[in-house]
């Protein structure tokens, strides 16, 4: 893709974000435990702020980071059998240096979305969430009953299966372009959804 200039980030900006990142409940082998990470903040910002503008530039993401690693955790009561796939949950790690990366890729693709954005969206968004949305349905319905034309509410929901794991790389990535989002960045984002791996962890053994 034929892109302007990237952004850059600055040392300071990922110092912040090194400094107020969330506690990982468990550590990769890939990164360094949550305490040294923040005593170290100053001296790590430099080079991971040169490996995030570098992946700007050229427009791909570290293949270390587009590793998952899986806790599959039963969806149902504890010693009930698995009979399938779908009876399982997966809990999955990434690295923590890819979790900051992805912070400022969100917000970067939010500057070029935002006025683009569904009032009725409520997922993705800092300061709302399904609380909100279980307020509007409900006030719909209300509304609704108090229609004397009215006298029923039919009401229909539904959810993606494994939503992520399901997505067509090639239809997201033009959405992304349809949206505006900077190509720069819609480069990045292509490399971030190609050949993703994902280790799977159970009873101290993981898979190859």
């Amino acid at each position: 893709l034929p892109h302007e200039k990237p952004p850059e980030l600055s040392v300071y900006e990922v110092y912040r974000k090194i400094q107020t990142q969330k506690k990982t409940k468990s550590t990769l082998d890939i990164d360094i435990p949550e305490k040294l990470r923040k005593e170290a903040a100053e001296f790590i910002a430099e080079p991971l702020t040169n490996i995030f503008n570098s992946c700007l530039r050229e427009g791909n993401y570290p293949k270390l980071w587009k590793m998952e690693w899986v806790t599959p955790v039963p969806k149902g009561r504890p010693g009930q059998a698995l009979k399938q796939l779908k009876d399982v949950r997966k809990i999955a790690s990434t690295s923590d240096y890819s979790k900051i990366f992805e912070h400022f890729l969100l917000n970067l693709i939010l500057e070029d979305i935002s006025d683009k954005l569904s009032r009725q969206q409520y997922g993705g968004k800092k300061g709302v969430g399904t609380e909100h949305l279980l307020v509007k349905m409900i006030d719909r319905i209300k509304q609704a009953l108090d229609d004397p034309g009215k006298n029923a509410i039919i009401l229909c929901s539904y959810d993606w299966s494994a939503a992520f794991d399901r997505l067509d790389p090639t239809k997201v990535t033009l959405k992304c372009i349809k949206l505006g989002i900077r190509s720069s960045i819609v480069k990045v984002l292509i490399d971030f959804l190609r050949e993703r791996k994902m280790q799977v962890k159970f009873n101290q053994h993981k898979s190859t």
